[in-house]
């Protein structure tokens, strides 16, 4: 007989035997998250029952105490009967995390309860506790997108239009497995028992990770429910669990001339900005910078002395500094093959007659790149290429998506440069927490919403390139201190400041290069289907600028 058969209904007096005293829930205390909905609801709370912008739950007081409540007509006479509410839960371990709140339903036929734990990636799986019409609650899994039950106790656990305390918890178990059970309880939230009234072995180990949770009501018309002191307990001190456990932080100005300030202002900032970089390095032994394209380096070069000239050739051979190969982040779809060539000369000539280094060449704040750009920089012993798209103008690209970055980008004649492609825009390390006023907290709740996005869209890797730039900005040691502030708090993930040559590096040491996928073909909000992974030949060249692809 199977494990599932075995125990498809667990009585409660059964367990309440069997568990180890737990200590009193004290509303408030979640350690990830609370909610007593007795003022303005979190704005992290997202609720429907198939309407758009339409909020089928309500605060109303119950006795003397708000609650969360929903009567199953919805916001409109046409509405469903569903009244569903979700809320983002900072990712933490599946193991050790539990849900408690206080339900009281009216139940009857037609009447379901439904609280869920999920993982939103790297597919949705879930953990399920539901009340039944009779008062009967059950465990159940996602079993190939579809909820299997697995426990469940006998009729009349939750008593009809009754307070009781439930709840969810998730444990380590037998044989390495997360043990899922559930406790009902009377007699307020300080009553709480040590025993489970059901629970179950998870022998798929279905959920690792907790990224939100739901709660469901659903029933006939005008059969009413409340929830009140809702809170959610895990492990906030690792940081944010996630299958990304390292980011590459890389920082850079960028380069925008005229739009924040007249074009000699810009130049001032050119020397006076990397004047502070230079202090900074000599100050910091783990700082980082890129300097994103010659032309940064051409205007504080024309007004700095030898001895600063001679500093700013140290740093660029130390590593830690890097030059971009690029001149002023041209539109490379509408520049000629002469004017593109030369955007490389004064990068290159630097390079070659101090010794430096130029292996990267990045393109910020326009929509797109030339299917010319590959040959051009690989000819010109340039191995990397980082485009930080304009996307309020040229849309976030759809190919090569989130697992198949790192890529390598392949030219008209088959020389090709490993290439990133930020998921947002050149800037898009603000909305992780590097923004100009964030703080830790700030950097801890931004990383919890956006990481679960990257599980999600199937980026593979433990390792993620994040770009901080912004128009002609310089912010000293804030992002720095983050990151150290950062590391010496939390585990996961580790943040390193980086070059993109270093995060390159590492990419092709761990992997090899025969681990990221190829591409051919301008790229804009989109790769053209026709040019994505079209052969590299000339002919293909030739048709591609008659076909006005150049």
């Amino acid at each position: 007989m199977s494990k599932r058969c075995q125990t498809p209904f667990l009585h409660l007096a059964a367990l309440l035997l069997a568990a180890t005293p737990a200590a009193a829930y004290v509303p408030g205390s979640g350690t990830l998250f609370s909610e007593d909905f007795d003022g303005t609801l979190d704005a992290d709370w997202e609720q429907g029952n198939g309407l758009a912008d339409a909020s089928p739950w309500t605060q109303v007081a119950d006795g003397a105490d708000p609650s969360f409540y929903a009567d199953g007509y919805g916001p409109y006479g046409i509405s469903p009967t569903r009244h569903w509410a979700q809320h983002f839960v900072q990712p933490t371990g599946a193991t050790s995390f539990s849900i408690a709140l206080e339900l009281r339903a009216e139940l009857g036929t037609g009447y379901r309860f439904r609280l869920d734990v999920e993982q939103r990636a790297p597919v949705l799986r879930k953990y399920r506790l539901t009340v039944s019409e009779s008062g009967a609650i059950a465990l159940s899994r996602t079993e190939n997108g579809a909820f299997v039950q697995m426990a469940g106790t006998a009729n009349g656990v939750v008593p009809a239009n009754q307070r009781r305390w439930l709840r969810l918890g998730i444990d380590p178990g037998p044989g390495g497995h997360n043990l899922v059970h559930a406790r009902v309880w009377s007699g307020g939230a300080a009553a709480e028992p040590g025993g489970w009234a059901v629970e179950f072995t998870d022998d798929l180990d279905t959920v690792a990770r907790v990224h939100r949770f739901a709660l469901d009501a659903d029933g006939p018309k005008g059969v009413e429910t409340w929830i009140d002191d809702l809170d959610a307990f895990g492990d906030a001190g690792r940081g944010v669990d996630s299958s990304v456990t390292e980011i590459w932080l890389v920082e850079m100005s960028h380069l925008d001339i005229g739009f924040t300030k007249p074009p000699d202002d810009i130049e001032a900032f050119a020397k006076t900005h990397l004047d502070q970089v230079l202090q900074n390095l000599d100050a910091g032994p783990d700082y980082r910078w890129f300097i994103e394209n010659g032309w940064w380096l051409d205007r504080w070069w024309e007004r700095s002395t030898d001895a600063e000239r001679a500093s700013m050739v140290d740093h660029l051979r130390g590593g830690r500094l890097r030059l971009g190969a690029g001149y002023a982040n041209l539109h490379t779809t509408v520049a000629g093959p002469e004017e593109l060539t030369r955007s490389l000369y004064y990068s290159s000539r630097f390079g070659r007659e101090h010794g430096v280094p130029v292996r990267t060449w990045v393109t910020d704040d326009v929509p797109g790149s030339t299917f010319a750009l590959p040959e051009l920089l690989a000819r010109s012993g340039v191995e990397f290429y980082v485009g930080g798209m304009n996307t309020s103008f040229g849309g976030r690209i759809a190919a090569p998506d989130h697992g198949d970055r790192p890529f390598w980008w392949v030219g008209p004649d088959g020389s090709r440069v490993l290439s990133w492609i930020t998921f947002d825009s050149y800037a898009e390390a603000f909305d992780y927490g590097f923004s100009f006023f964030d703080t830790l907290p700030d950097l801890y709740r931004k990383l919890g919403n956006k990481l679960p996005e990257q599980e999600e869209a199937g980026y593979p890797y433990p390792e993620l390139m994040l770009l901080r730039a912004f128009d002609n900005h310089y912010q000293g040691f804030h992002a720095r201190d983050l990151v150290e502030q950062w590391n010496a708090t939390y585990e996961t993930p580790a943040f390193r400041l980086a070059t993109p040559e270093e995060f390159f590096d590492h990419m092709l040491a761990t992997y090899g290069p025969d681990a990221f996928p190829s591409y051919s073909g301008d790229f804009g909000a989109a790769w053209a289907p026709s040019l994505a992974g079209a052969p590299h030949t000339r002919d293909w060249a030739r048709r591609a600028h008659r076909e006005g692809r150049a």
